[in-house]
């Protein structure tokens, strides 16, 4: 750690998520990867409940935080590569206009681009802006999204396209995304969750 550092974490002392990733690399991150089957197309790849893995993602959603993007983008990079699937088209899970004009960037945009994963980011569009799903009953969540997502641009059947968000807890965003692309057209869609 250089002086510099030392000398600004004395006078602005850094957040205890951030303090966590920078210790992190992506090695030790590695052996935290379990990829699981939230719903039969849906897989995430961490448990969320691990403080590193916490961490990671409160800083990337919240801190716009390139370590922790960078370590999250590897690891997706990873699984796709393992998995054979770096061809598919990749769609991040789009914010609320209000919710990326207070943030200024889409979270899952950042850990794709850091991982050099070619995205297309308006082909799924949010037609208004939902209560965050974390405030709402598992029970509430599928309400809370009918309708909010709509497809922009052409559907090719012979496409895979992988729907990515961030977190998961009952799948209900990448379900609605993955039932609009559908709709729209796509026979082949998965979603993936950086963390469950």
């Amino acid at each position: 750690m250089n002086l510099a550092r030392i000398f600004l974490d004395c006078i602005f002392p850094p957040r205890k998520t951030e303090r966590i990733t920078r210790s992190l690399s992506v090695e030790e991150v590695r052996v935290l990867l379990s990829p699981i089957s939230v719903t039969p197309h849906i897989t995430a790849l961490l448990p969320y409940r691990t403080p590193q893995v916490s961490a990671l993602i409160r800083e990337a959603k919240f801190k716009d935080n390139a370590h922790a993007q960078k370590i999250l983008g590897v690891l997706l990079h990873d699984y796709l590569k393992k998995e054979e699937i770096l061809g598919a088209v990749f769609v991040p899970i789009p914010l609320s206009s209000v919710r990326h004009k207070a943030r200024g960037y889409n979270q899952v945009e950042r850990v794709l681009t850091s991982a050099g994963i070619p995205y297309v980011p308006s082909l799924l569009l949010r037609t208004r802006d939902t209560v965050p799903q974390t405030s709402l009953r598992a029970s509430h969540r599928k309400t809370n999204l009918k309708d909010a997502f709509k497809v922009q641009g052409l559907i090719d059947p012979n496409c895979t396209y992988i729907v990515l968000d961030d977190v998961s807890t009952t799948g209900a965003t990448l379900i609605s995304a993955i039932e609009t692309l559908t709709t729209a057209g796509a026979v082949k869609v998965r979603g993936i969750t950086l963390a469950h």
